[in-house]
């Protein structure tokens, strides 16, 4: 099975595709338990997402919503989290969506973590958590000021490091 692609797990939303999503989000859960959730403007990225959080919180894990936010930005939260999962289709056409996930350096999952959460859906070992563990999805909102912070030190760094900023 070879769901990953160039970037990510791209798609056409469609009934199949938002399963997989359910799908994908219910292994990563297994797997990762504290995740944030980015998503871009496209009008299926909000139906995503639900199926997105409701997996990762049927698994028993703690989920936060980041909210509307560009990719970077998901890549920089993700320091405070075991896993960052983008739901986008960057230049592809409207009926595309995708899911892109990162680790707490911002880097893409690995070939390594691909073939698990691939293993775990093909052996379909996607048990639920029981009730008792499940929590509700929280919202994450100071993701895009962190990052405008982070970005805005670094410029200053590199100012004073050409000698333009007192």
């Amino acid at each position: 099975m070879t769901l990953f692609g160039y970037s990510g797990i791209p798609g056409t939303v469609d009934k199949k595709f938002i399963e997989l999503v359910f799908e994908v989000r219910l292994s990563v859960g297994i797997s990762y338990r504290l995740v944030v959730v980015g998503y871009d403007t496209r009008i299926s990225s909000n139906a995503l997402k639900h199926a997105f959080i409701s997996a990762l919180l049927s698994a028993g894990s703690r989920c936060y919503d980041a909210g509307t936010i560009p990719t970077p930005t998901l890549a920089y939260a993700a320091r405070k989290f075991e896993a960052g999962a983008m739901l986008k289709a960057s230049h592809n056409p409207p009926q595309y969506n995708g899911i892109k996930l990162c680790n707490p350096d911002g880097s893409a999952f690995d070939s390594a973590q691909r073939e698990r959460i691939e293993e775990i859906i093909g052996n379909r070992d996607l048990g639920l958590a029981s009730w008792e563990v499940m929590e509700p999805s929280r919202t994450y909102p100071e993701a895009i000021e962190d990052h405008i912070e982070r970005v805005l030190a670094e410029m200053e760094r590199r100012l004073q490091g050409m000698g333009r900023v007192p």
